[in-house]
């Protein structure tokens, strides 16, 4: 079985290290045992040649790593994308939508508007299932936005975006904060006027820049 050693640079066998760093021949320089971690010995000293490419390998893996990382953030992304508010595809919901989305979208009231909260009041048990099985709202969470992670609020975004330019509308972000957040969860003024707002207003400003 191969170990490699702790800078990576080359391969031991049962323990032994099999490589001699300083003129690239076999040799046998025993390691000593720290735990499960083998350490080199005082006489195994790495060349230039080997940190530098111990330091690219490195830099390599740890791209690979983020890159990986990010994958798994893309792909809940491209989910939330495709199921963002599905149930009002089903009569669950659309029987309660199918009247206040017609007067949103044939008139010129606008998103977190006194109108707007009038009109869409009238959803009842449709926006009661909605906020219970969709995560994207603030009020589907007992603590609010202490609840949400940052792709539910990314979604949150995007939706606040969506909402504000129906019917030609223009999208305000200090307007959907107010109406989204301010008014509709429980945290304190502290909270709610946090670094949180600035990460969201600067990425709804990406968004909006970066449309073809």
């Amino acid at each position: 079985m191969k170990l490699y050693c702790p800078v990576k640079c080359h391969w031991l066998n049962d323990g032994i290290c099999m490589f001699n760093a300083v003129n690239g021949v076999p040799w046998k320089s025993e390691l000593e045992k720290d735990g499960d971690r083998y350490v080199r010995a005082d006489n195994c000293k790495p060349s230039q040649d080997e940190k530098t490419r111990f330091y690219f390998e490195d830099v390599e893996s740890h791209i690979r790593a983020v890159a990986e990382n990010l994958h798994i953030l893309r792909q809940e992304l491209r989910r939330r994308g495709r199921e963002h508010d599905k149930h009002k595809r089903e009569s669950v919901e659309a029987e309660s939508y199918i009247e206040p989305v017609f007067i949103l979208n044939n008139s010129d009231i606008k998103f977190g508007t006194p109108e707007y909260k009038e009109v869409t009041a009238t959803m009842g048990k449709g926006w009661k299932h909605h906020l219970e099985n969709h995560d994207h709202h603030i009020k589907h969470h007992e603590k609010g936005l202490k609840d949400m992670d940052l792709l539910m609020v990314l979604e949150m975004l995007c939706d606040w975006i969506a909402a504000s330019e129906r019917n030609g509308g223009h999208f305000d972000f200090e307007k959907s904060w107010k109406f989204a957040v301010v008014a509709a969860s429980n945290e304190s003024e502290e909270i709610k006027d946090t670094l949180l707002k600035e990460l969201m207003r600067n990425t709804a400003d990406f968004i909006l820049s970066n449309r073809v």
